[in-house]
């Protein structure tokens, strides 16, 4: 009996004939098959078939059922209730499953989510890895409670993001035991028991269920709002291992210090506002020994207008990166850095310039990236003094003056010339660009000079980045 020859390879096969037959696959075949060649890969991969992956669900625009027509009758709302009784049906009749959703819930569609929330769950429940929920409306208790007891029973769930106005009018505890990724877009009234979580954006109080007592793999944190005042600084003993922390709200003397006794492994830390109580109380950093970032956007003392602080970081030998520069310093302020420090933002003014100046040529003249900021009215001259000290910071390659008045001959004040210098950069400056005399002569290895006219916050943020 003579064999059949067939000059047909599966590798050569149309990509649209490799479709049919991957959406006959599990996904744990289909990635099996993906590991086979590299075309197969980039078929399910890299061409328009990764949207199997992907759930969309798109209802028309609905005002339209909310107005009156031409006799003044309001028109129907079944109509939007059909309308998303078609999608159920469509999501049910559909043979996918899928590893990743997400589902803007409008508010016309609160009446009508559970079912569809039902239909949705028989095809992510079992694949799910990544959820996003954004509830346009606040929910009512009943929808929020439905969505906790259905995602604990998500196996494979790892990412996890839910936006809503408000929460509830009483506390409901969302439980995971494999979630590793959160995002909360609310202010209170939900509590997380998720205990591997590794990075955590959302309200400090969502954290305050008491198991397990510290979260030993959250790593990175960004708290968006404060904490209930009777029980804040206790949740802070949950965060003992965390790494990167953001806070993005008026931050208490009582839980700054909970920071600084507690978070002893932080290496970035970063306050939008923090309120003390004297002037000393910032020394507290000193037993962040591990940090290498530390932004403060603004920090005032308790009753007093005065800005009178003592930065006496000089323990904090692994320091790299310094932003102060959204502090107005008083003229006695104290700046103390340790010699790690590398990349430093500080706040100027006509009050306390030589004072930070001198501060900085005792203490970090290692500095390779100085940004000066000063007031913004643009009528601040840069002084002599600061010029003539420029020299001292031996291993700058980055200096950058914002809000600045540059006169022609600032830089013919410099007692010598910066080799190392590479980058130099006047934000939203009061200077002539094309009558600085002495700046090529000062500054003869940079190879540009930029003069945006942005705000100086943005800027801030893109400083670390600047090479």
């Amino acid at each position: 009996m003579s064999s059949l020859a067939c000059d047909t390879r599966f590798d050569l096969l149309p990509v649209e004939l490799l479709i049919m037959i991957f959406d006959h696959l599990d996904l744990d075949s289909l990635k099996n098959a993906t590991q086979t060649c590299r075309n197969w890969h980039n078929v399910a991969f890299r061409s328009t078939y990764i949207e199997r992956f992907k759930l969309e669900m798109g209802l028309p625009q609905l005002s339209r059922y909310f107005k009156k027509d031409e006799h003044g009758t309001p028109i129907e709302k079944r109509k939007i209730k059909k309308l998303i009784t078609e999608a159920v049906a469509c999501v049910r009749k559909s043979q996918r499953y899928y590893d990743s959703l997400r589902l803007n819930v409008l508010p016309y569609m609160l009446a009508e989510f559970q079912p569809l929330w039902s239909a949705l769950q028989r095809k992510v429940t079992a694949n799910i890895n990544s959820l996003e929920l954004d509830l346009k409306q606040t929910p009512d208790k009943s929808i929020v409670t439905l969505l906790a007891n259905t995602i604990e029973l998500m196996p494979k769930l790892r990412s996890l993001s839910l936006w809503t106005l408000c929460g509830p009018p009483s506390y409901i505890v969302f439980r995971h035991s494999s979630v590793q990724h959160l995002k909360l877009h609310c202010t209170n009234f939900i509590a997380v028991d998720m205990p591997q979580l590794e990075s955590f954006e959302g309200p400090l109080c969502a954290l305050a269920h008491p198991q397990p007592l510290v979260l030993t793999k959250l790593k990175h944190v960004t708290l968006t709002f404060g904490p209930d005042r009777l029980y804040g600084p206790s949740i802070i003993q949950r965060l003992a291992q965390v790494e990167t922390m953001k806070l993005i709200f008026r931050v208490t003397e009582s839980l700054f210090l909970a920071i600084c006794e507690t978070c002893t492994v932080l290496k970035e830390l970063n306050f939008w506002h923090v309120t003390v109580s004297d002037r000393a109380t910032t020394r507290h950093l000193s037993r962040l020994v591990y940090l290498r970032r530390l932004t403060f956007h603004s920090i005032g003392i308790e009753g007093k207008c005065s800005f009178d602080l003592d930065f006496d970081l000089v323990e904090l030998t692994r320091l790299e990166e310094l932003n102060l520069g959204y502090i107005e310093l008083g003229e006695t302020s104290l700046i103390r850095l340790p010699f790690s420090i590398r990349a430093l933002t500080v706040s100027i003014s006509v009050a306390n310039e030589v004072n930070v100046i001198q501060s900085l040529v005792s203490s970090a003249r290692q500095l390779q990236k100085l940004r000066l900021v000063y007031d913004g009215s643009k009528t601040t001259d840069v002084v002599v003094y600061t010029m003539k000290c420029l020299h001292l910071f031996a291993l700058l390659e980055v200096l950058v003056f914002v809000n600045a008045k540059i006169s022609e001959r600032v830089f013919l004040d410099m007692d010598g010339p910066m080799y190392r210098m590479h980058y130099l950069r006047f934000e939203n400056c009061d200077l002539d660009r094309n009558n600085l005399n002495g700046l090529c002569e000062m500054f003869p290895n940079v190879p540009l000079v930029e003069f945006p006219t942005v705000s100086s916050w943005f800027w801030a943020a893109k400083f670390t980045d600047t090479e």
